[in-house]
């Protein structure tokens, strides 16, 4: 997991981070953003915070046991008072090469991140569903299985640092229940272990459907993530 570890460091541009097991408070400079980040990876945790509430928060957490339910809402809440919004929590999984299930890849195509068939899909599965899958971002190639003409399903990733393939999928939700985004995923997956990069999976702790692809392909869950807006 160092490889891991060292990824998110440049993600958030925090050299500091995971560097050691338990927790730490990070005070971010930006004061105009009252929002509460948690990150939990195996061991270690990182809560990252604007300047308003680390004082009442760093006191809370001193305390606090176990780290890990500080990425549900109502943990965060008994700490700093009312919470506006939530994202999250989500899980943070990986998958080493020997751990990949391979899938059918029969039948799909690789196409660019700009494809229109891909954005017709992502405008059918809606902005929650795109906004999920991070599907904005997706470097090409992507794998795609369409019927006719019509994209019914898609996987790509963002590369992290060199390091790290963040991945997502899109299914049609008149095409779900099919298993077609385990085999895009797959697909995606083999070429990210080709590339020498880690496979990540994110996806919120409800999406039942999500994490269920995750566990046919292999990964295993190492952390979780959540962000919490105060009142």
């Amino acid at each position: 997991m160092e490889t891991v570890f060292e990824t998110w460091r440049v993600q958030l541009d925090d050299p500091d981070a995971f560097r050691q097991p338990g927790m730490t408070l990070r005070v971010r400079a930006d004061g105009h953003d009252d929002s509460i980040s948690v990150i939990v990876l195996l061991d270690r945790v990182l809560v990252s915070v604007s300047r308003t509430p680390a004082a009442q928060l760093r006191t809370a957490l001193e305390h606090h046991r176990p780290p890990e339910t500080l990425v549900e809402e109502a943990t965060m809440a008994r700490m700093v008072g009312a919470i506006e919004r939530t994202l999250g929590p989500a899980v943070l999984e990986y998958l080493d090469a020997d751990q990949f299930v391979p899938q059918d890849s029969s039948g799909l195509i690789a196409v660019d991140a700009d494809d229109a068939g891909l954005a017709a899909l992502a405008e059918r599965c809606g902005p929650e569903d795109a906004a999920e899958s991070d599907v904005r971002v997706w470097a090409s190639p992507v794998w795609v299985l369409a019927e006719g003409d019509m994209v019914v399903a898609a996987s790509g990733f963002e590369v992290w640092a060199d390091a790290v393939a963040h991945l997502g999928v899109l299914t049609d939700p008149s095409h779900r229940g099919r298993g077609l985004g385990r085999r895009v995923a797959g697909a995606a997956v083999a070429a990210a272990l080709e590339r020498g990069l880690i496979p990540q999976w994110r996806a919120r702790a409800d999406l039942t459907a999500s994490r269920r692809v995750a566990e046919v392909l292999g990964f295993e869950e190492r952390g979780q993530q959540a962000v919490f807006w105060p009142h």
